[in-house]
Order: C-alpha cells, then sequence, then structure tokens
C-alpha cells in the first residue's frame, strides 16, 4: 500500500507533503496500525471530497491519496475540526511522523 498527503493553504498558504509511504517498506506493526486507520476511518467508501461543516480562509486542506493493490482512492477535506475528519486527521498525524 501507498500513502501519500498533501496539506495546503491555511493564513501562510502552506504546501507540504507527506510521503509517498510504502508500507510494505515499514515494520509489520506500523503497516498494521496504518491499515487499522484507513479502515476505521472506512477510508475506501469517504467520498472524494468532504464538504467543511464550517467555513474559514485561514483553515488547511487536506488531500489524502491511497494506492492498494487495484484500488486507488484520493479524499479532499478542509481541517475544521469536526468528527468527520477526526479519524483522517490521526492517519495524517501518523503519515507525517513516518515522512519526518
Amino acid at each position: 500500500m501507498i500513502i501519500q498527503v498533501t496539506r495546503s493553504g491555511g493564513f501562510a498558504g502552506l504546501l507540504d507533503v507527506f510521503g509517498p509511504i510504502e508500507t510494505s517498506r515499514l515494520d509489520a506493526s506500523v503497516a498494521n496500525e496504518l491499515q487499522t486507520h484507513l479502515i476505521s476511518c472506512r477510508f475506501f467508501h469517504l467520498p472524494a471530497q468532504i464538504e467543511a461543516t464550517d467555513v474559514g480562509a485561514d483553515y488547511l486542506h487536506y488531500e489524502i491519496s491511497v494506492e492498494d493493490g487495484p484500488k486507488h482512492h484520493t479524499v479532499s477535506f478542509q481541517d475544521d475540526m469536526s468528527e468527520k475528519t477526526r479519524g483522517l486527521m490521526e492517519l495524517i498525524s501518523r503519515v507525517e511522523k513516518l515522512s519526518a
């Protein structure tokens, strides 16, 4: 599985890319943790765009792309700190740490 995250926007107009992370190159426990995050947030069943519950020019925008064999899915959303994106933000935090 390959995971990549792009973060953009915010007050400073950031653009950061985390990954790509290839889970086959990670320790099995770390790869399983990422897989668990994806399953728990039902990543491959999410819409391509998650609508924000709040509107703001300074929010960060995220795009998560995951390729798992023949499956490929990308989800974009604004970090409005809502419950519906909490699981995705946890996944992003883990991917960001692995990219450091």
